[in-house]
């Protein structure tokens, strides 16, 4: 072993090498193998996980802080070829845009108090009643290019499938 003021400092077993306190390197640590390390690990400065694309990176514990982007609207989490599964999320979840093609959410669009589908036909599928609650008097329905059709809620007109008044 090597001694440092009379206390072993360094011993070699096979062909490991013990430390038997602190090491400072001073300058850069190159390891070609696999690192090890068991306790607690500070790494300061920059850190570059991986070096290509085919490195996997495994998390297998809990993340215990926020994981927040250094600049506003720059990166993305996941990618249109790469997408994350499924999100889990308990409390609010903020989008300046959501863009989805589920079931839940298909092609409709949804700004301020209008609900539109550029794509095609609005259906409204319920096994029950559907309840439209609106605070003013008309509900109207109209199609692009032709007079609307109007109920009015103050009245008992009926409308036949042409939209003549009974």
């Amino acid at each position: 072993g090597i001694y440092s003021n009379g206390i072993l400092a360094v011993s070699f077993n096979d062909s490991d090498v013990v430390f038997n306190s602190d090491v400072n390197i001073e300058d850069n640590l190159d390891v070609d193998g696999t690192l090890n390390v068991d306790g607690a690990t500070t790494l300061n400065g920059a850190v570059t996980l991986g070096n290509a694309t085919g490195d996997d990176i495994t998390i297998t514990g809990y993340v215990a802080s926020n994981v927040v982007p250094k600049t506003d609207n720059t990166y993305n989490l996941g990618s249109s070829a790469k997408e994350w599964k499924h999100g889990y999320f308990d409390g609010t979840v903020f989008a300046d845009n959501l863009d989805g093609d589920s079931g839940t959410i298909a092609n409709f669009n949804f700004n301020a108090s209008t609900m539109s589908n550029g794509s095609g036909d609005i259906n409204l599928d319920a096994d029950g009643d559907i309840a439209l609650d609106v605070d003013g008097d008309d509900i109207y329905f109209k199609q692009a290019g032709t007079t609307k059709l109007t109920w009015n809620l103050g009245t008992n007109q009926e409308v036949d499938v042409s939209g003549n008044f009974i």
